[in-house]
Protein backbone atom coordinates (compact mmCIF):
# COMPACT_ATOMS: atom_id res chain seq x y z
CA UNK A 1 0.00 0.00 0.00
CA UNK A 2 2.77 2.44 0.98
CA UNK A 3 4.76 1.68 -2.17
CA UNK A 4 1.67 2.17 -4.35
CA UNK A 5 1.12 5.59 -2.79
CA UNK A 6 4.84 6.45 -3.06
CA UNK A 7 6.08 4.96 -6.35
CA UNK A 8 9.44 6.76 -6.09
CA UNK A 9 10.34 4.70 -3.00
CA UNK A 10 12.00 1.28 -3.38
CA UNK A 11 11.27 0.07 0.13
CA UNK A 12 9.36 0.70 3.32
CA UNK A 13 11.22 1.74 6.47
CA UNK A 14 11.12 -0.69 9.37
CA UNK A 15 9.38 1.83 11.63
CA UNK A 16 6.44 2.02 9.20
CA UNK A 17 6.22 -1.78 9.01
CA UNK A 18 6.43 -2.06 12.79
CA UNK A 19 3.73 0.58 13.31
CA UNK A 20 1.38 -1.24 10.95
CA UNK A 21 2.20 -4.53 12.66
CA UNK A 22 1.35 -3.08 16.08
CA UNK A 23 -2.03 -1.74 15.03
CA UNK A 24 -3.27 -4.40 12.60
CA UNK A 25 -1.96 -7.78 13.78
CA UNK A 26 -4.16 -9.00 16.65
CA UNK A 27 -2.66 -12.46 17.22
CA UNK A 28 1.03 -11.54 17.33
CA UNK A 29 3.73 -14.23 16.96
CA UNK A 30 6.02 -14.81 19.92
CA UNK A 31 9.09 -13.53 18.04
CA UNK A 32 9.79 -9.88 17.36
CA UNK A 33 9.15 -8.67 13.78
CA UNK A 34 12.85 -8.06 13.21
CA UNK A 35 13.46 -11.80 13.79
CA UNK A 36 11.16 -12.96 10.97
CA UNK A 37 11.17 -9.93 8.69
CA UNK A 38 13.89 -11.27 6.39
CA UNK A 39 11.92 -14.51 5.93
CA UNK A 40 9.26 -12.52 4.05
CA UNK A 41 10.89 -9.29 2.82
CA UNK A 42 14.01 -8.23 0.92
CA UNK A 43 16.24 -5.61 2.46
CA UNK A 44 16.60 -2.56 0.18
CA UNK A 45 18.64 -0.18 2.29
CA UNK A 46 19.23 0.86 5.86
CA UNK A 47 16.19 -0.57 7.70
CA UNK A 48 14.16 -0.47 4.51
CA UNK A 49 12.34 -3.52 3.11
CA UNK A 50 10.20 -4.62 0.17
CA UNK A 51 8.03 -7.60 -0.70
CA UNK A 52 9.24 -10.10 -3.32
CA UNK A 53 8.54 -8.80 -6.82
CA UNK A 54 9.00 -11.77 -9.12
CA UNK A 55 7.77 -15.35 -8.85
CA UNK A 56 11.40 -16.45 -8.41
CA UNK A 57 11.83 -14.13 -5.40
CA UNK A 58 8.55 -15.40 -3.90
CA UNK A 59 9.67 -19.00 -4.42
CA UNK A 60 13.06 -18.32 -2.78
CA UNK A 61 11.48 -16.77 0.30
CA UNK A 62 8.92 -19.59 0.60
CA UNK A 63 11.64 -22.20 0.18
CA UNK A 64 13.79 -20.52 2.84
CA UNK A 65 10.86 -20.42 5.28
CA UNK A 66 10.04 -24.08 4.63
CA UNK A 67 13.61 -25.17 5.31
CA UNK A 68 14.05 -22.76 8.22
CA UNK A 69 17.36 -21.62 6.76
CA UNK A 70 17.26 -18.15 8.33
CA UNK A 71 16.63 -19.59 11.82
CA UNK A 72 19.69 -21.82 11.47
CA UNK A 73 21.82 -19.00 10.08
CA UNK A 74 20.77 -16.57 12.84
CA UNK A 75 21.38 -19.15 15.55
CA UNK A 76 24.80 -20.11 14.17
CA UNK A 77 25.91 -16.49 13.71
CA UNK A 78 24.76 -15.70 17.27
CA UNK A 79 27.16 -18.37 18.57
CA UNK A 80 30.00 -16.96 16.47
CA UNK A 81 29.39 -13.30 17.30
CA UNK A 82 29.28 -14.01 21.04
CA UNK A 83 32.48 -16.02 20.78
CA UNK A 84 30.82 -19.10 22.27
CA UNK A 85 31.84 -22.61 21.23
CA UNK A 86 29.30 -24.05 18.83
CA UNK A 87 27.97 -27.44 19.98
CA UNK A 88 29.07 -30.19 17.61
CA UNK A 89 25.51 -31.14 16.59
CA UNK A 90 24.71 -27.50 15.72
CA UNK A 91 27.89 -27.06 13.68
CA UNK A 92 27.06 -27.04 9.94
CA UNK A 93 29.08 -28.99 7.41
CA UNK A 94 31.04 -27.19 4.73
CA UNK A 95 28.37 -28.07 2.16
CA UNK A 96 25.67 -26.60 4.43
CA UNK A 97 27.70 -23.41 4.96
CA UNK A 98 28.11 -23.14 1.19
CA UNK A 99 24.34 -23.52 0.75
CA UNK A 100 23.70 -20.86 3.43
CA UNK A 101 26.10 -18.39 1.82
CA UNK A 102 24.43 -18.94 -1.54
CA UNK A 103 21.00 -18.45 0.05
CA UNK A 104 22.18 -15.19 1.65
CA UNK A 105 23.37 -13.88 -1.69
CA UNK A 106 20.13 -14.77 -3.51
CA UNK A 107 17.99 -13.35 -0.70
CA UNK A 108 19.91 -10.08 -0.40
CA UNK A 109 21.26 -10.93 3.07
CA UNK A 110 24.73 -9.71 2.26
CA UNK A 111 25.82 -9.06 5.87
CA UNK A 112 25.04 -12.62 6.89
CA UNK A 113 26.65 -14.10 3.76
CA UNK A 114 29.86 -12.16 4.37
CA UNK A 115 29.98 -13.19 8.03
CA UNK A 116 29.36 -16.85 7.25
CA UNK A 117 32.22 -16.83 4.75
CA UNK A 118 34.66 -14.92 6.95
CA UNK A 119 34.03 -16.37 10.41
CA UNK A 120 31.80 -19.38 9.76
CA UNK A 121 34.65 -21.89 9.67
CA UNK A 122 34.20 -22.79 6.02
CA UNK A 123 36.98 -25.01 4.67
CA UNK A 124 36.96 -24.56 0.91
CA UNK A 125 39.46 -27.41 0.41
CA UNK A 126 36.76 -29.93 1.38
CA UNK A 127 34.41 -28.74 -1.38
CA UNK A 128 34.41 -29.55 -5.12
CA UNK A 129 36.16 -27.01 -7.33
CA UNK A 130 32.94 -25.74 -8.92
CA UNK A 131 31.36 -25.17 -5.49
CA UNK A 132 34.50 -23.34 -4.32
CA UNK A 133 34.30 -21.05 -7.32
CA UNK A 134 30.56 -20.42 -6.78
CA UNK A 135 31.03 -19.65 -3.06
CA UNK A 136 33.91 -17.31 -3.82
CA UNK A 137 31.66 -15.49 -6.29
CA UNK A 138 28.80 -15.35 -3.77
CA UNK A 139 31.15 -13.85 -1.18
CA UNK A 140 32.45 -11.23 -3.64
CA UNK A 141 28.88 -10.24 -4.55
CA UNK A 142 28.01 -9.87 -0.85
CA UNK A 143 31.06 -7.65 -0.22
CA UNK A 144 30.38 -5.56 -3.33
CA UNK A 145 26.71 -5.03 -2.47
CA UNK A 146 27.56 -4.12 1.12
CA UNK A 147 30.03 -1.56 -0.20
CA UNK A 148 27.38 -0.09 -2.48
CA UNK A 149 24.80 0.17 0.29
CA UNK A 150 27.30 1.77 2.69
CA UNK A 151 28.32 4.23 0.01
CA UNK A 152 24.68 5.10 -0.63
CA UNK A 153 24.06 5.49 3.11
CA UNK A 154 27.03 7.80 3.58
CA UNK A 155 25.73 9.93 0.69
CA UNK A 156 22.24 10.10 2.18
CA UNK A 157 23.37 11.02 5.67
CA UNK A 158 25.37 14.05 4.58
CA UNK A 159 22.35 16.08 3.53
CA UNK A 160 19.97 15.14 6.32
CA UNK A 161 21.20 17.18 9.28
CA UNK A 162 18.35 18.64 11.26
CA UNK A 163 18.34 21.99 12.91
CA UNK A 164 17.02 22.33 16.44
CA UNK A 165 13.77 24.25 16.67
CA UNK A 166 14.24 27.87 17.70
CA UNK A 167 17.89 27.98 16.64
CA UNK A 168 19.23 30.13 13.87
CA UNK A 169 21.83 28.69 11.51
CA UNK A 170 25.30 29.01 12.98
CA UNK A 171 24.20 28.96 16.62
Amino acid sequence: MFLKENPDEIGVHYSDIFERYLYTVKDKPRHEPLDWLLDYFYKTGYRSYRLPISEEEKRLKAQGRAKGIMRYIRRYLAFLERGVDVPQKKRPSDATLAEWIHHCRRSGLYDQGKLLYEIGGLNLNRLPEKTRFDIQEDYEVCVRELGRSRLAQSGKKRGTKRRRVGMRPGE
